[in-house]
């Protein structure tokens, strides 16, 4: 697959946004798959261990390739102000 690759719509995307928000948290939180899982279908969805599971290894690589982002610019910025 591409660098860009294809976007992946998971369940948990297609969730209003304060219950994604919330699942959001608590992966950042490190509530268990389970957890997650049981919280989800309280809201009225059905979701699969599965589901989350790819959803939270989508969500940390996303914050991985954020961080590296970020820490790219930050040393960039850094050197600029010795120039």
């Amino acid at each position: 697959m591409s660098a860009l690759g294809n976007r992946r719509h998971s369940i948990i995307d297609g969730l209003e946004p304060d219950i994604k928000d919330t699942v959001d948290e608590m992966i950042r939180a490190g509530f268990t798959y389970r957890e997650i899982v049981d919280y989800i279908r309280e809201t009225g969805t059905e979701i699969s261990i599965g589901s989350v599971h790819r959803y939270v290894k989508h969500f940390r690589e996303s914050l991985e390739r954020l961080r590296a982002v970020s820490y790219t610019h930050l040393r960039a910025h850094e050197t600029d102000q010795y120039l």
